[in-house]
């Protein structure tokens, strides 16, 4: 059964990782809302987890919430960041960075 109500930490996201991820997109100056952007977790550290987003228009700055069923729509801060490639197998996409507890 899902627990809605999971909270979102470096220990509760690590057995996510390769997993995909779809995340609500923050109000555009417009006051449009863009298309959720769907994001593979590649890798998760002590305070961090780096979400790589492949074929979709670039994140917007603002908040935005994550949507699972087995953890609680939490809003976060997404930044961009360079990640070196380590072989040719590494996907070309942009990757981003957020900070967990």
């Amino acid at each position: 059964m899902a627990d809605a109500s999971k909270r979102v930490t470096a220990a509760s996201m690590k057995s996510y990782e390769g997993q995909f991820f779809v995340f609500e997109r923050p109000l555009r100056p417009d006051g449009v809302r863009g298309d959720d952007a769907r994001m593979q977790l590649l890798g998760v550290g002590e305070n961090e987890m780096v979400f790589l987003l492949l074929g979709q228009p670039p994140l917007e700055q603002g908040l935005h919430r994550m949507m699972h069923r087995e953890f609680e729509n939490v809003e976060m801060e997404l930044e961009r960041v360079i990640v070196p490639r380590r072989g040719r197998q590494d996907p070309v996409g942009m990757y981003y960075r957020a900070q967990v507890e």
